[in-house]
């Protein structure tokens, strides 16, 4: 019997067998890995898609949790971001502009023609806190003139510094008289009541005081005080540059031969256009809403046959600006949350 057909066919058989099962295991392999393939994918989706629902879930949540203590809470995260943006706009600045006023009733004046006189200066009622108070002296002398810086001689207000802010001298005229003019101011620290004295050695003059209220308190002079002489029927010191809201203040003294009038083109603080040659004068401000430059004149009138005057000015300025914050009116809620009116 033949049996090489018989090892022909079974080699063939096995090696079939053997080939068909690395087929069947390379194709198990490969779908076993095609399986954990997909199933990784479906597995980093799902994944991808919680966390995206959580994101969109936190975004949804309160802005903090309940445990954080957060008073706004359940309010969301665009609610919070809303009331954020109100909050600012709510409190809006307000700047508010100083502006000087005199006080009313406190303007006093005074002259004398007495040799080295002390003039003596109650104000009419008691003065503020927070207000200026302001001393100007005109004296005419047939010797050098001088004016004594002012003092409080008498009363219940502090006053701080009485500041000189404009002094001036010009040379003897040509009648041998020589004039001297002094303008000063002080903060009032303390109010009540206050009686200011200067004294001179000057054969005659006028002096006077006033309160305003809104000056700056610190470095109230505005500019360059200005001051000249002449001898026309117009005293002018020539013109005084001010600040909106601030104030330009004049103060003149004449050699007179009689008695007259003044015509001031501002408000009056005193004058006195009567007793011949050595103690007529005025003095009086503008107050200057739109700031810019100033001309505060008085005219003589014939009658006082002006021979020689002086006259000085000066600027103050208005306390700087203020800011306040105004609460917007009008809305009641925010998300349940009470605004303030």
């Amino acid at each position: 019997m033949n049996f090489s057909g018989c090892r022909t066919i079974s080699f063939l058989s096995k090696q079939t067998s053997k080939q068909a099962s690395k087929q069947a295991s390379k194709q198990a392999s490969k779908q076993a890995s095609k399986q954990a393939s997909k199933q990784a994918s479906k597995q980093a989706s799902k994944q991808a898609s919680k966390s995206q629902d959580t994101d969109s879930k936190t975004l949804s949540k309160p802005c903090h949790s309940r445990e954080s203590g957060n008073p706004f809470y359940p309010l969301r995260a665009e609610p919070c971001l809303f009331l954020l943006i109100t909050i600012c706009l709510l409190f809006i600045p307000k700047i508010s502009f100083g502006a000087i006023a005199e006080v009313s009733g406190q303007n006093k004046g005074t002259e004398s023609t007495t040799n080295n006189v002390t003039f003596s200066l109650p104000f009419a009622g008691n003065i503020t806190t927070g207000n200026t108070i302001i001393v100007a002296i005109a004296i005419i002398s047939s010797s050098s003139a001088t004016i004594n810086t002012p003092t409080q001689s008498a009363g219940t207000a502090t006053l701080g510094t009485i500041t000189l802010d404009k002094s001036y001298s010009p040379s003897k005229n040509g009648d041998g008289y020589y004039f001297e003019i002094s303008v000063y101011h002080a903060y009032v620290t303390a109010g009540g009541s206050c009686t200011i004295a200067v004294g001179t050695n000057s054969g005659g003059g006028i002096a006077m005081i006033d309160e305003f209220s809104g000056m700056a308190t610190s470095s109230p002079v505005y500019g360059t005080p200005v001051a000249t002489n002449g001898t026309n029927n117009t005293e002018n010191p020539g013109s005084i540059s001010t600040q909106n809201g601030g104030m330009a203040l004049m103060i003149s003294a004449d050699e007179s031969g009689g008695d007259g009038s003044y015509t001031q083109t501002n408000t009056n603080i005193y004058n006195i256009p009567t007793g011949g040659s050595t103690n007529t004068g005025q003095g009086e401000f503008d107050l200057t809403a739109t700031g810019g430059s100033q001309t505060v004149t008085a005219a003589a009138s014939a009658g006082l046959a002006i021979r020689y005057w002086a006259a000085a000015g000066v600027a103050y300025s208005p306390a700087p600006p203020t800011t306040t914050y105004s609460v917007i009116h009008g809305m009641s809620t925010i998300h349940g949350l009470s605004t303030i009116h």
